[in-house]
């Protein structure tokens, strides 16, 4: 699962395909031709993700649901790890679910940023499938455990 930040991502997409990504999603704000770039990805037999940054609405993702395997919520602006989870982002995820049950579509949301053992069990009742836990696991004095742990919780809630 590869998430691409940076400026002009369709340069980096082909390079990301040949490492072996499956799951490859573009910032909505980075690319000028999402749809076109979303469809390059799919065209490599590769999942294709958008991204959303906190202020990013959802409605910008409305002209390419059908392109869409799945949706990026960052819940942090990106720059850096560690950062604090932005509270206003459960209810992004809660209208995005809405939307995309509303619209009888199978799109995943992942959401990365600030994603603790703390906290994975409200979002995930909010709609996040999938987890991005990059200092919840890499700070912890046990990175495996905190695995299982964050695994555990994602059973019990589901």
């Amino acid at each position: 699962d590869v998430h691409l930040m940076g400026e002009n991502p369709r340069a980096f997409v082909p390079l990301f395909h040949e490492a072996g990504a499956d799951w490859i999603s573009l910032h909505v704000e980075a690319t000028a031709h999402l749809h076109k770039d979303l469809t390059m990805i799919r065209s490599l037999g590769r999942k294709a993700g958008a991204a959303l940054n906190p202020a990013t609405p959802i409605g910008s993702l409305e002209e390419v649901l059908d392109d869409l395997d799945y949706v990026l919520i960052m819940s942090v602006n990106p720059g850096w790890g560690g950062q604090s989870f932005i509270p206003s982002c459960r209810d992004k995820i809660r209208k995005l679910r809405d939307w995309i049950r509303a619209e009888r579509r199978v799109i995943p949301i992942e959401v990365d940023g600030g994603i603790k053992l703390d906290n994975v069990a409200d979002i995930l009742r909010d709609g996040m499938e999938i987890v991005v836990a990059g200092s919840a696991v890499f700070d912890a004095p046990d990175p495996s455990a905190a695995i299982r742990a964050l695994k555990d919780i994602a059973r019990k809630t589901s």
